[in-house]
């Protein structure tokens, strides 16, 4: 029994130094503040960040909001350096070709947007592969979504899941 404890209380201490390191020098945890993500992602979702990966067209990446320090940027990886970004009646075109699609409206998706004071969204619902990577975009079909062919030049061009509601570099640029 004595054994037991002991061992029990090793395996915790292990487990404890690996969290310790792994939150030193790999990994931090993020808490969304925000529904720019909205459906992959949602207000109050925590996200496990691995700081040092190398990002990959459909890969949600996290950084530096470059026009508010105390704010960060949780976006979807839609250029890469040399590549072209545009939307052109709704539909994302990478390198002037358009993104798969898997029906224009797959259904609808209810946001009740409680950081901006519990304001309720209908949208529309619709399935986006991006190499290796499908996932839900969801729109307002009120609203007509446009964006002129940028050139990603060193960065890395994101957009939000929650295309007519998020902050992205449509916004801000790369």
């Amino acid at each position: 029994m004595r054994r037991a404890i002991k061992l029990l209380l090793w395996f915790g201490v292990f487990v404890v130094l690996v969290y310790v390191v792994g939150r030193l020098l790999l990994f931090d945890v993020y808490e969304l503040g925000y529904n720019d993500m909205a459906p992959t992602l949602v207000a109050g979702d925590q996200v496990l960040v691995y700081r040092h990966g190398t990002p990959d067209l459909g890969d949600i990446v996290v950084c530096d909001d470059p026009q508010d320090a105390t704010r960060r940027v949780v976006g979807r990886v839609v250029g890469l350096p040399g590549s072209t970004v545009a939307i052109e009646r709704g539909l994302l075109k990478i390198n002037n070709v358009v993104a798969r699609t898997e029906g224009a409206e797959q259904g609808r998706f209810r946001l009740i947007d409680v950081p901006n004071h519990g304001y309720e969204y209908n949208l529309a619902r619709t399935r986006e592969l991006l190499g290796n990577n499908p996932h839900d975009i969801v729109t307002m079909p009120s609203r007509s979504i446009e964006l002129r062919a940028r050139r990603v030049q060193r960065g890395l061009f994101l957009l939000s899941d929650s295309r007519t509601l998020g902050r992205d570099s449509s916004h801000y640029g790369e």
